[in-house]
């Protein structure tokens, strides 16, 4: 039976201590790692002209783009820009680790996040432009 202080009209209120109180919300899940679409968010905001959109690609997105890419195991892929990595693993799924996958990008965090996720992607942290200025 629940204890009750004051009546409201027709309705008893709990005191303030005896009622529940809202899960909090978090953007981080259960693994205390950010949710990467939020962190991706917060790499925009922090540096606009290092992050080529606000949100992630999606998976659907991805998956069309390297299905309809013209390349085979074996070749070697440049991708620029490749920002937390939406095509990467599809990329490099379709090269079967026979082909090599060179992957330019501006923003330190994010080249960092393809690195863990990546081992065997190589990773340039740089400018596209630069990149082929210097060659």
């Amino acid at each position: 039976m629940r204890r009750t202080t004051k009546t409201n009209g027709n309705r008893a209120v709990q005191p303030r201590a005896a009622r529940r109180q809202p899960a909090e919300r978090s953007a981080r899940p259960i693994s205390g790692r950010l949710n990467p679409r939020l962190r991706f968010l917060g790499e925009f905001i922090r540096e606009p002209l290092t992050v080529g959109s606000l949100w992630p690609s999606s998976a659907a997105l991805a998956r069309l783009l390297v299905e309809s890419s013209d390349f085979s195991p074996g070749d070697t892929v440049v991708e620029l820009g490749p920002g937390t990595g939406a095509f990467t693993g599809l990329i490099l799924d379709r090269l079967r680790e026979r082909g090599r996958l060179l992957a330019v990008e501006i923003n330190r965090s994010n080249a960092a996040v393809l690195r863990r996720r990546f081992p065997h992607c190589e990773v340039i942290h740089d400018s596209a432009d630069s990149s082929s200025r210097s060659r």
